[in-house]
C-alpha cells in the first residue's frame, strides 16, 4: 500500500511539471505530501502489527492454554493408566508369588515323605544287619565257648593224667636210689625231673646254675641234688 501511494505522488508531480507555480504557493508541495503520507501509512502499519501482535498474543495464549489443559489431561490419563498397571502387576505378583509358595510347600511335604520313608527303610535295615549281627556273634560266641569248654575238658583230663603219672613216678622213685646226675629226654622239663626223684625243680635250677628254666635240651646232664 505504501509503495502505491508513493508511486501515485510522484506521477501527480510529473503530470504537473510543465506548470508554472502560482504566487504564494510553495514549490515543495509535493514532497510534503509524500511525507504526510508515509506517516499516516507508518502509523496504520504500526497499528496494524500492534493489533496483529496482539491478535497473535491472544492465539498464542489461547493455544497456551488448550495445550496445558492437553498435557494435564494427558499426564491424569497416563497416571490412571500407571496406577492401573501397577495394581495389574500387583496383583500378577501376589497371585505368582502364592503359587510358588504352594509349590514349595507341596514340593516341601514331598520331600519330607521321603526322607521320612528313607529314614524308616534304612532303620529297618541297620535293625535287621543288627539282629543279623547279633545271631551271628551269638552263635560264634556260643562255638567258641563249646571250644573252650572242650580244650578245657581235654586239659583237664592231661593235668590229671599228667599228675597221676607224677604221682607213681614220685613213689617208684621214693622207692629207688636217686642218681646223681640225669640225662635230659624228649617231654622233659625240669617240673617233671624234680617230680620224678621228689626234688623242687628250684632247686634243680640252683644246683645246674640254669638261667631259663624253659631252656633245657636233649642229652643235657642234669646234676641232682643228694638230701
Amino acid at each position: 500500500m505504501k509503495k502505491i501511494l508513493i508511486l501515485l505522488a510522484i506521477l501527480s508531480i510529473v503530470a504537473c511539471g510543465d506548470k508554472k507555480p502560482k504566487e504564494g504557493t510553495e514549490t515543495e508541495t509535493a514532497p510534503v505530501v509524500i511525507e504526510e503520507v508515509v506517516k499516516e501509512e507508518a502509523s496504520e502499519m504500526k497499528g496494524a502489527v500492534t493489533e496483529k501482535a496482539s491478535e497473535m498474543k491472544g492465539a498464542v495464549t489461547e493455544k497456551a492454554s488448550e495445550m496445558k489443559g492437553a498435557v494435564t489431561e494427558k499426564a491424569s490419563e497416563m497416571k490412571g493408566a500407571v496406577t492401573e498397571k501397577a495394581s495389574e502387576m500387583k496383583g500378577a505378583v501376589t497371585e505368582k508369588a502364592s503359587e510358588m509358595k504352594g509349590a514349595v510347600t507341596e514340593e516341601a511335604s514331598e520331600m519330607k515323605g521321603a526322607v521320612t520313608e528313607k529314614a524308616s527303610e534304612m532303620k529297618g535295615a541297620v535293625t535287621e544287619k543288627a539282629s543279623e549281627m547279633k545271631g551271628a556273634v551269638t552263635e560264634k560266641a556260643s562255638e567258641m565257648k563249646g571250644a573252650v569248654t572242650e580244650k578245657a575238658s581235654e586239659m583237664k583230663s592231661a593235668v590229671t593224667e599228667e599228675v597221676s603219672e607224677m604221682m607213681g613216678s614220685t613213689e617208684t622213685t621214693s622207692m629207688e636210689e636217686v642218681p646223681s646226675a640225669y640225662i635230659v629226654k624228649k617231654g622233659d622239663s625240669l617240673y617233671k625231673i624234680g617230680q620224678k626223684y621228689n626234688i623242687p625243680w628250684t632247686k634243680l635250677v640252683e644246683e645246674n646254675n640254669i638261667k631259663n628254666p624253659d631252656d633245657i635240651y636233649i642229652g643235657q646232664e642234669i646234676k641232682i641234688p643228694q638230701n
